[in-house]
């Protein structure tokens, strides 16, 4: 039987199949057949259609290639389908490299500390998956819905609860991507906290992957806004009997029926043994949950495998997925060499494939960056390409108690600008809008107008 990359040429070329050809790469074929693909494609760009073999043949000058043309032309092929021949080529490529890469990683696979066999592992399936991957993706006009259900659209809108302006008059969806731009310590994750509490009261799950927190603080964060006890209060162990009853009723919410032992709590009085019971004797609510994925190395790969993990586990529960941030993400290893997160093109590379798993998992991802003192991001514009919308932070004055976004890109719908209350004590962010808190005036010289400026505000707490 002839070569299956021989047999595919040949359907496409006989077949003249666009469809066929879409789905195809290079790197499928072997040295002998490598050069018609190429020829093809260059027939393909410069005449906009794909070529039988006469029209192959007169335009290719190469004779080493107008004998592979000539081979092909005259083979006999089995009655095969075009799409399933497709399929067993991509299947014998993906088998060839999954062997060789399985090969490498063996190889090493004795040095490797436990967490890099798991990244390793997960970097050889989004590898396998980006080299067979097609991104082609042909809708009919009889496939697609313009008036929407009702129950549809509750699927697919997801409320961020960060701002009542923005939701109602712009929306965020499921498989679309949230940027949010902002100096250091001026409250990206204050941010991100926020919307997964907001995924969590609002029935579903608050996921949140974080790179340079770990889980106990970002986990004494959630807690602080949901029982709107101070955060530093609680973080310091400082609490009064008030709050500790309103931190014990939030815990007790979390467990299924565990608002029975909370009513127990009120009579011992003791919030060490209280969490002990209840951790021990209570099950968390099933679909109803805050998750935090901490891992101070966390790269996209094991984003990729953590979100199909929640995914297969709460199903349309999950519909955000909030990432602390993109400039510490990990970018994979390419061809055995470590990429340097830091530089432009993985800069972009993360953002884009942060998109992508947010349309991988029907889910909306949401993320930030840091932006340098000019308001440009640190490391590369190249970020803003992939996001649905970007947003630039403006923390304001604490005395101001507000936080104002200022829209920096929109894919599509209204420009919204808009500033919320955040009390800055519990982190607490008010989603009824408020008028953007004014500017110091000053200026510039006798003859020169007053311009607005802003103040420092280095003294945030968090």
């Amino acid at each position: 039987m002839a070569d299956i990359g021989a047999i595919v040429l040949h359907k496409v070329l006989k077949e003249k199949s666009l469809d066929g050809w879409s789905r195809l790469k290079l790197s499928f074929f072997n040295a002998a057949y490598a050069g018609v693909y190429s020829a093809i494609t260059k027939y393909y760009n410069r005449y906009n259609r794909i070529p039988d073999f006469p029209e192959l043949d007169l335009y290719i000058r190469d004779p080493r290639i107008k004998e592979n043309i000539s081979a092909l032309s005259s083979l006999e092929i089995p009655e095969i389908d075009l799409d399933v021949a497709i399929d067993s080529l991509v299947n014998e490529y993906t088998q060839n490299e999954a062997l060789i890469q399985i090969d490498k990683f063996v190889d090493n696979v004795t040095m490797m500390e436990s967490q890099e066999v798991k990244d390793s592992l997960s970097s050889i399936v989004l590898n396998l998956d980006e080299k067979t991957h097609s991104n082609s993706n042909v809708v009919n006009a009889d496939n697609i819905n313009i008036f929407e259900v009702k129950e549809n659209i509750e699927h697919t809108y997801v409320p961020l609860g960060i701002s009542n302006t923005f939701d109602a008059q712009q929306g965020f969806y499921r498989s679309e991507y949230f940027v949010l731009g902002g100096k250091r310590g001026h409250g990206k994750s204050v941010v991100m906290t926020n919307i997964s509490v907001n995924q969590y009261k609002q029935g579903g799950i608050g996921a949140y992957f974080t790179i340079e927190m770990r889980a106990h603080e970002v986990f004494r964060r959630h807690m602080s806004i949901l029982s709107k006890v101070p955060a530093m209060a609680l973080k310091n162990n400082n609490l009064t009997w008030d709050q500790i009853a309103c931190i014990a009723k939030v815990r007790a919410e979390m467990f299924e029926d565990g608002l029975e032992e909370y009513e127990k709590f009120l009579e011992y009085k003791d919030q060490i043994k209280f969490e002990s019971v209840l951790r021990k004797n209570y099950r968390l609510k099933e679909n109803n949950q805050i998750i935090i994925i901490d891992d101070p190395v966390m790269s996209i790969t094991s984003i990729d495998v953590h979100l199909q993990k929640l995914k297969a586990r709460f199903g349309d529960k999950l519909k955000v997925a909030a990432v602390d941030y993109i400039n510490q993400i990990n970018v994979p290893e390419i061809r055995g060499q470590q990429q340097d997160k830091y530089d432009w093109k993985a800069q972009i590379m993360i953002s884009s494939k942060l998109k992508e798993l947010g349309s991988k998992y029907d889910i909306g991802i949401v993320s930030a960056f840091q932006i340098d003192e000019m308001g440009g991001t640190r490391f590369s514009k190249g970020i803003l390409d992939s996001p649905d919308f970007a947003y630039t932070l403006d923390a304001n004055k604490k005395e101001d108690g507000a936080l104002s976004f200022e829209n920096t890109k929109v894919r599509s719908g209204p420009n919204i600008d808009f500033t919320v209350p955040i009390d800055w004590d519990t982190l607490e962010i008010h989603p009824t809008d408020i008028p953007k808190p004014s500017k110091a005036k000053v200026k510039k010289g006798k003859d020169s107008e007053e311009s607005e400026v802003s103040e420092p505000n280095d003294n945030l707490p968090f």
